[in-house]
C-alpha cells in the first residue's frame, strides 16, 4: 500500500521523489550514451496470474523454483 506510506509516513515523499530523480537521471545518461532499455520477464517464487500453466525454471545457486510473470514472454 505505498500510496498509504506516501500520505503517511514521515519524509516518504522526499525520498520517494529523491529516488524518482536518480532513477531518471541513470535512465537519461545511457540513452544519451546510445544504450536502449529493454523490459524482460520477471521471475517469482510463487505461481500466480491468469496462467494456466506457468513457465517454470530453477535457480541452481538459490536451490529453488522460480515461475514466470507472463506466459508469452518467458518461452
Amino acid at each position: 500500500m505505498r500510496y498509504l506510506d506516501l500520505f503517511y509516513g514521515e519524509h516518504v515523499l522526499e525520498r520517494f521523489l529523491r529516488r524518482t530523480k536518480i532513477v531518471q537521471s541513470i535512465r537519461n545518461t545511457l540513452a544519451a550514451e546510445g544504450f536502449v532499455e529493454v523490459e524482460g520477464p520477471t521471475l517469482h517464487a510463487i505461481p500466480g496470474g491468469a496462467a494456466a500453466r506457468p513457465f517454470v525454471t530453477h535457480h541452481n545457486a538459490l536451490d529453488i523454483d522460480l515461475y514466470c510473470a507472463s506466459r508469452w514472454s518467458c518461452t
